[in-house]
């Protein structure tokens, strides 16, 4: 096994000797760029505490200015987040649907069911007392009477046919 591994080691120097060695491309962690507006929305944020920083040591005058200043950024960082907000919107829309279309079923199956865990931390007993207690009803041997205040119920007007099918009808529903 020694020898193999050292005659693998002889022929790899040879070739690295005789033909150099390609250097493979190095798979680098891919860190997203921001957007153009996700940069914009930082530097306006930026400034926005620059401005407040002056306002706090700004006279009276120069506050007023200030003011307009703040307002136009405010209203400029709402519209690019809002823009933002509708475009994350947009594609989270759109890979649930591609989720959906790639396999329905699974897609369904993880909205309605989560995978259950954890242990049960109580007793047989005690469970089966509880379940005894919650699921038994003591007075089901009891006769139940309407409330006083509830009014009195009419017998029905018709009559429902209770009989068995008769063969007219099986013919009707089977044609």
């Amino acid at each position: 096994m020694k020898k193999l591994e050292r005659m693998g080691n002889l022929i790899y120097a040879y070739g690295v000797e005789q033909f150099g060695v390609v250097e493979g491309k190095q798979s680098t962690p891919s860190i997203p760029s921001k957007s153009r507006r996700q940069t914009e929305i930082d530097r306006l944020v930026k400034e926005r505490r620059q401005l407040k920083k002056h306002w706090r040591k700004a006279t009276e005058e120069e506050k007023e200015s200030i003011n307009l200043l703040q307002g136009e950024i405010q209203s400029r960082l709402a519209t690019l987040r809002r823009a933002e907000n509708l475009l994350r919107k947009c594609r989270r829309k759109e890979q649930t649907r591609s989720r959906f279309y790639k396999d329905p079923f699974k897609f369904v199956k993880s909205i309605f069911t989560k995978e259950k865990s954890g242990s049960l931390s109580v007793s047989k007993a005690d469970l089966g007392e509880h379940l005894r207690k919650s699921c038994t009803d003591d007075r089901s041997h009891e006769e139940l009477t309407l409330p006083p205040d509830m009014p009195p119920v009419n017998p029905p007007e018709h009559q429902l046919d209770i009989s068995p099918p008769r063969w007219k009808r099986s013919r009707q529903v089977c044609a």
